[in-house]
């Protein structure tokens, strides 16, 4: 559960870095004529603010598992699966949605013109106060991080299961129990 939360963190810290390198050098020169990159600052907006918001709601889905008592309960009650159920939808819902974010805002930064770009970079010595043009290393952090979460919905289902597993055991061991006392 303390993971699912570690995850869900990271969802929120994406997104604050999301407009990075150099996402963040075509921002700076967005109003320097660059072709595309007026488009390219508008979605990326949009992009850094969508991502922020499913960031915080990632993290309350994450605290609803502690508030429902995943982390320290012997026996799961309804409110424990439904709490598992909604934290692994909204998981797979937020790898979707990264995937088309992610996907749209690289083929929106592949749009503009980063030749010129570049160029008109360093015409106003930008690299000055943001460094050296680089890559825009955000969007392969952004595959890795949907299969982090991927692997976090995988495995808060197999705690699932492994529960069901050792309650089934634990009833049975009881009533096994049971039967010699009678």
């Amino acid at each position: 559960m303390i993971v699912s939360l570690i995850v869900a963190a990271l969802g929120v810290v994406y997104a604050l870095v999301f407009s990075s390198g150099s996402i963040h050098q075509v921002i700076q020169i967005a109003d320097k004529s660059t072709e595309g990159s007026m488009e390219f600052l508008d979605y990326i907006q949009y992009v850094n603010d969508t991502l922020l918001m499913l960031g915080v709601i990632f993290v309350i889905a994450a605290v609803l598992l502690f508030v429902a008592g995943n982390h320290n309960r012997r026996n799961y009650y309804i409110t424990n699966y439904v709490a598992t159920a909604i934290v692994v939808v909204y998981e797979v819902v937020f790898i979707v949605m990264l995937i088309v974010l992610i996907s749209s805002a690289s083929a929106s930064y592949n749009a503009v013109d980063l030749v010129d770009a570049e160029e008109v970079y360093y015409m106003l010595k930008l690299n000055d106060s943001f460094g050296e043009w680089s890559s825009p290393w955000t969007f392969a952090v952004g595959y890795v991080f949907m299969i982090v979460v991927l692997a976090d919905a995988v495995f808060l289902v197999l705690n699932l299961i492994w529960k069901i597993k050792l309650m089934k055991g634990e009833k049975a061991l009881l009533s096994q129990n049971a039967k010699e006392v009678a």
